[in-house]
């Protein structure tokens, strides 16, 4: 039976109340730590040439990379020409394509994968470039 005289007493205090929210907080933090990569990760090799333009295309559907070598990765995956093609053909249509290029090819280097980007009837197709510092 309570006593109307004595004052009642919490049971806990106020700094006990705050640990779960202070661990939910931390979970979600680790959570979107751990699974908070959504960009997909591109070549570092890859030294695109420089423009003075603003940036329009932050995260492409569709990326094709070529190296200083000549190779090829779409999306990630390294691919040969016909293997291009292929894709290209069966799921890229519909999709814009980005372009990044190494800085020290040619615009000849890229004939080749223009004329299967051409064929496959991708409609629109975009060139990344890094942006220029400012002054130059």
């Amino acid at each position: 039976m309570n006593n109307p005289l004595m004052p009642v007493r919490q049971s806990k205090s106020l700094d006990d109340r705050l640990i779960p929210l202070i661990n939910i907080v931390f979970l979600l933090l680790i959570f979107f730590l751990i699974a908070g990569q959504v960009t997909q990760q591109q070549n570092s090799r890859i030294q695109a040439p420089v423009s003075s333009a603003e940036p329009s295309l932050r995260n492409p559907e569709w990326l094709l990379e070529m190296d200083a070598a000549g190779q090829l990765q779409l999306n990630g995956e390294r691919v040969g020409m016909d293997a291009l093609a292929q894709r290209l053909a069966l799921e890229g249509a519909a999709r814009p394509l980005s372009i990044k290029l190494d800085r020290t090819l040619r615009a000849g280097d890229m004939d080749e994968v223009l004329h299967i980007v051409r064929a496959s009837g991708v409609a629109r197709v975009t060139l990344l470039t890094t942006q220029a510092a400012v002054g130059q």
